[in-house]
């Protein structure tokens, strides 16, 4: 800051973009998703069950996020309640296309952050999600990761879809 003449204010913002470090595109697009929080301890067993036969904890509650949701083929941004903090393990069950079965993974979760105002604006009108929960893909067996990368590119040319 420094003062141009007197009474007025001149105000210079220097600011620099962060390169984005994804190793993978990012898309946003509607996708049903489904999320159980693993009790801690139980990460090994739960999730092996889970990838290998599709065997969750029978007792345990499923979460379903906001429609809206980033993808890719190393994580997922969805729009949640808080329910979940970071560094907590989830067993996540991602269907890429309407009628085909879900893709079975294990997620770990790097940050639950309160929606800003403007994405609050984004987010489907009949959405009560209050955050966005960041998710890392820690174990997907490589068919559904290349089916997720395909799916990434898909939505990348499809008009309507966003990249970031």
């Amino acid at each position: 800051m420094e003062a141009v003449a007197e009474g007025t204010l001149s105000i210079r913002i220097v600011r620099t973009q962060e390169r984005d470090r994804r190793e993978f595109p990012r898309v946003s697009s509607r996708l049903d998703v489904h999320y159980l929080i693993l009790p801690e301890g139980a990460e090994e067993t739960v999730s092996a069950l889970w990838i290998q036969k599709g065997e969750a904890p029978a007792d345990a509650a499923w979460h379903r996020p906001g429609p809206l949701v980033d993808l890719s083929a190393s994580g997922l941004a969805l729009d949640v309640m808080p329910n979940c903090k970071s560094g907590d393990q989830l067993l996540v069950a991602l269907t890429l296309e309407p009628g085909a079965p879900p893709w079975r993974g294990v997620a770990r979760v790097v940050r639950v952050a309160l929606l800003m105002e403007a994405e609050l604006l984004e987010c489907d009108p009949d959405s009560s999600m209050t955050h966005r929960m960041s998710l890392e893909l820690t174990d997907m067996p490589d068919e559904a990761r290349q089916a997720i990368l395909e799916r990434t590119i898909d939505l990348m040319h499809m008009p309507g879809e966003s990249s970031e």
